[in-house]
């Protein structure tokens, strides 16, 4: 096979892989947003396995603009670049915008992909709906640790409380061994530290005064 016909081959499966990727971002970014809207629990499933929709709209919105921007680009990817080249501070400026995004936009998804719904509803600080899902069982005691870890984290005494009052341990760790107490002394504040101690917790944490 000559250079040329190799090179081309590539260029028809760059542009085939980006081709499947719009749908596919479409699916997850609709997906994305009625999850959040609606409390769904969707997933997709492939090949035996499941790929679970993240319940963020912000996620959602994400997804929808970068499906739309590739395929604009793919479809008038000449113009596109020609525009660009002319163009260059503003787009300079655009890039940077969008890198800082597109940065923000992981660690949304990664949180977002983090646990189910209640680990999910945690992390925003929902706490009538983490409430009515205890009182509808429908939180897999597997993720207590992830929803008291992010309660912790963000500081959210009313979230703290609640899981407390059913039951959570103020020491359940996260997946990777991270405890509550930890990430409350790290960016939680004095307040979720004292949440937690009052409840028992174990492990050393000494706030700068004031």
């Amino acid at each position: 096979m000559s250079e040329s016909s190799s090179e081309g081959a590539l260029k028809s499966f760059v542009m085939l892989v980006a081709w499947a990727t719009v749908p596919a971002m479409l699916i997850g970014g609709i997906g994305a947003v009625l999850s959040d809207l609606y409390d769904w629990d969707l997933a997709l499933g492939i090949g035996g396995s499941s790929i679970e929709i993240p319940q963020d709209r912000y996620v959602g919105v994400v997804m929808l603009g970068f499906a739309l921007a590739l395929a604009v680009v793919l479809k008038f990817g000449g113009v596109v670049v020609d525009f660009v080249r002319s163009h260059k501070l503003p787009f300079a400026v655009l890039g940077g915008l969008v890198l800082v995004g597109l940065i923000a936009f992981g660690g949304r998804l990664v949180e977002a992909l983090d646990g189910g719904p209640a680990v999910s509803a945690a992390m925003k600080g929902e706490t009538e709906r983490v409430r009515e899902m205890f009182e509808l069982g429908e939180v897999d005691p597997a993720d207590h640790g992830a929803m008291i870890c992010w309660a912790a984290q963000n500081g959210d005494v009313d979230m703290l409380n609640l899981l407390l009052a059913e039951g959570v341990s103020p020491d359940s760790p996260r997946d990777d061994g991270t405890e509550p107490i930890g990430l409350a002394c790290s960016f939680g504040g004095a307040e979720a530290v004292e949440v937690l101690k009052s409840a028992g917790a174990s492990g050393d944490c000494d706030l700068p005064p004031g």
